[in-house]
């Protein structure tokens, strides 16, 4: 059977460099003809002309992979190449990345991401927004919540930005809660990357008008396979803030020490979580720790359903405001 299947997808591979489509051999025998979007989180993304919406694959499942356009890859080891994909003809477990210098040859499972290089600016986004909404007829209870999230991965480096908002209700009191965040990566051999990224937080519970960090710094993925990532990063941060009630403004630099975890190819769940602490250097004694975990289910049709918690904790606050603050949230949301 084995045999049968790799003659199958050689056969299809000699027609495919005629019709310039990509091509996918499953380990069942299927075969998917059409284009090739990407690989991220252990889930392949093809796009075929016989079917309303696109297939996902599981990269397990994958037995054969013949492309003809240009995808930036990511492999286990950190390193990251530009090139096309085909399986070895005589090795179905060895897949060679066609570059545009010569070919190399990797074990299919070490292959972690890919992304078709479009030329077109949408074309390299990655976005999702998810909104949540509680009510309770208890004290006229109200609460509207919101996530958004953008991407843009280019050759040699990658950019993000989120915005996470909540606006609650309860007795005539009413309470915001703003959190922000942009970041720019350059990313380099063997999984390390340098960064600069600013977060916002508006927040009613800490008195806080506004508190702006810019952080700088390097970072390493030290688990990086197609079922967990696992990264760290250490900068130096500047920390700005304006509280409410006329307390002074607080300047402050700090370290940042930053650990985050991506866990998938659980069903169609994936857990991400990111710590971030913040210990100063200006303010002795003072440490500032921001936490957010997010737990996804994955519906049809780019859907899914998000269970949010997000914890601020800072030992030394303005006068009168908490230690610390937390928003729980569920929400349905749409991807790009």
């Amino acid at each position: 059977m084995r045999g049968y299947i790799i003659i199958l997808f050689l056969i299809l591979f000699s027609v495919q460099a005629t019709a310039q489509t990509d091509t996918l051999v499953l380990k069942n025998g299927d075969v998917l003809v059409g284009d090739i979007k990407k690989l991220q989180t252990g889930v392949m993304i093809i796009e075929t002309d016989y079917s309303d919406k696109d297939f996902n694959v599981e990269w397990n499942m994958v037995m054969g992979i013949n492309t003809k356009n240009m995808y930036i890859i990511s492999l286990s080891d950190g390193r990251r190449v530009n090139g096309s994909l085909m399986t070895d003809p005589t090795d179905s477990s060895m897949v060679m990345i066609i570059e545009p210098g010569g070919i190399m040859s990797v074990k299919r499972m070490d292959i972690v991401f890919f992304k078709e290089i479009e030329n077109t600016f949408l074309g390299r986004l990655d976005a999702s927004i998810d909104v949540g909404f509680d009510l309770a007829k208890a004290n006229e209870f109200r609460q509207v919540t919101s996530r958004s999230y953008l991407a843009y991965l280019g050759r040699y480096w990658g950019s993000d930005a989120s915005l996470d908002i909540v606006k609650s209700k309860q007795d005539s009191v009413q309470t915001n809660r703003v959190d922000g965040s942009v970041g720019t990566r350059l990313l380099l051999q063997k999984s390390w990357y340098l960064y600069v990224s600013a977060k916002f937080l508006q927040s009613d519970e800490q008195k806080l008008k506004l508190r702006s960090t810019t952080n700088a710094g390097a970072g390493k993925f030290f688990i990086n396979t197609n079922k967990v990532y696992l990264g760290t990063q250490v900068g130096i941060a500047w920390t700005n803030e304006n509280f409410m009630y006329d307390t002074p403004v607080r300047n402050s630099l700090e370290g940042a020490l930053g650990l985050g975890i991506n866990l998938f190819d659980i069903k169609d769940f994936s857990l991400l979580t990111n710590t971030i602490l913040y210990p100063s250097i200006t303010e002795k004694g003072r440490v500032r720790l921001d936490f957010k975990i997010d737990l996804k289910y994955d519906l049809p049709l780019d859907f899914y359903i998000k269970l949010g918690y997000t914890y601020n904790f800072d030992n030394k606050p303005a006068a009168g405001a908490s230690t610390h603050d937390y928003v729980l949230n569920t929400a349905v949301g749409w991807e790009l």
